[in-house]
């Protein structure tokens, strides 16, 4: 009997059982990514470990006289199976971990300080979003005047903290380091998030880390 003898049942029970099958695989390998994680393992190390062993048992198999062609195929498929399943959940997991930490540093660093109340929080939100306003419609920098750094030193001079603040997020947007750094002055602790913020959106956006990336968690 060929595959085209095969009664549509057959076929659809086989396929159905694939899917179950693969979906099994996939909830098993993240969870196992998952852990991992929440150990500190280096994931891509991990990944690279997974795939070497791979072919490690892939070549006994290759090299296993006893077995037919058929049965090969079928164990190196298995192992595959599982392989990919497992990098792609550590993948995944990965770059979860990459975007939750770029939302972090995010947050920490480019919201208002919390309020003691609900009102005060309502209040500074809109304060807030008038000083990101004001620094948004400031002029790109020239070569007499840099009106982002004139707005962040005047808030800074009339203790406007929020104004300030706004001032060097918008920094960040425009990658102007100078005004970055003039807030890194007086918010020395800030300094060490701040580098890592820009290390993770490196990571995150630049198309050569992605596909390095895509590269370390590649299918075998």
């Amino acid at each position: 009997m060929t595959d085209l003898d095969t009664p549509r049942d057959v076929i659809y029970a086989a396929a159905q059982a694939a899917v179950a099958r693969d979906r099994v695989e996939a909830d098993r390998a993240q969870v196992e990514a998952e852990a991992a994680a929440r150990r500190g393992e280096d994931l891509v190390a991990r990944a690279d470990r997974v795939a070497s062993d791979a072919g490690r048992r892939i070549a006994a198999i290759e090299a296993d006289t006893r077995l037919s062609d058929d049965a090969k195929r079928i164990d190196i498929e298995a192992i595959k199976r599982s392989v990919n399943a497992e990098r792609k959940a550590l993948r995944d997991v990965y770059e979860g971990q990459l975007t939750d930490r770029l939302d972090v540093l995010r947050r920490r660093l480019c919201s208002p300080p919390e309020s003691a109340s609900t009102a005060e929080a309502i209040a500074r939100d809109a304060s807030f979003r008038d000083a990101m306003e004001r620094a948004r419609r400031t002029e790109a920098r020239t070569a007499v005047g840099h009106p982002l750094a004139d707005l962040l030193f005047s808030a800074r001079l009339t203790a406007d903290s929020l104004q300030e603040r706004a001032a060097m997020v918008i920094a960040l947007e425009r990658g102007d380091l100078d005004v970055v750094e003039a807030w890194v002055e007086t918010h020395p602790n800030d300094r060490a998030p701040l580098e890592e913020l820009r290390e993770v959106h490196h990571r995150v956006t630049d198309k050569r880390e992605r596909f390095g990336r895509s590269m370390a968690f590649a299918r075998i």
